[in-house]
């Protein structure tokens, strides 16, 4: 099991919180614009520092701008705790499972500069 929290962009729905806290109570999560978390608004760059250096799992909607970002933040030598990105479409629901199933199957190292799609389909 993942010891890092999960630190949601300001991009993904508010409510997939609440149902991630349902299924799993033990998981420690930050939201952007809430305490303990960026301001709403904060780049991308910046969030991936944030999250690299508070040791958080970022995960986003942000697939158009967020692959580029990685890369620039990789180039410089820089690591994840793990990015995952949320394909659109699905039920918060299904997104809530899989990210659940992630951190419970996963220790951190598994997890250091992993970047996944969310579902798996």
């Amino acid at each position: 099991m993942s010891t890092f929290p999960f630190l949601l962009d300001e991009d993904v729905p508010e409510f997939l919180a609440d149902e991630l806290i349902r299924l799993e109570p033990s998981l420690t999560l930050f939201q952007v614009g809430l305490e303990g978390a960026p301001p709403k608004g904060t780049k991308d760059p910046p969030l991936l520092i944030f999250a690299e250096e508070q040791k958080m799992i970022l995960i986003t909607m942000d697939k158009r701008t967020m692959p580029k970002h990685l890369r620039h933040h990789f180039g410089q030598g820089r690591h994840t705790c793990g990015v995952l990105l949320l394909r659109q479409g699905f039920p918060i629901v299904r997104y809530a499972e899989e990210l659940v199933l992630v951190w419970l199957t996963n220790e951190d190292t598994d997890l250091i500069d992993c970047t996944m799609y969310i579902p798996w389909q």
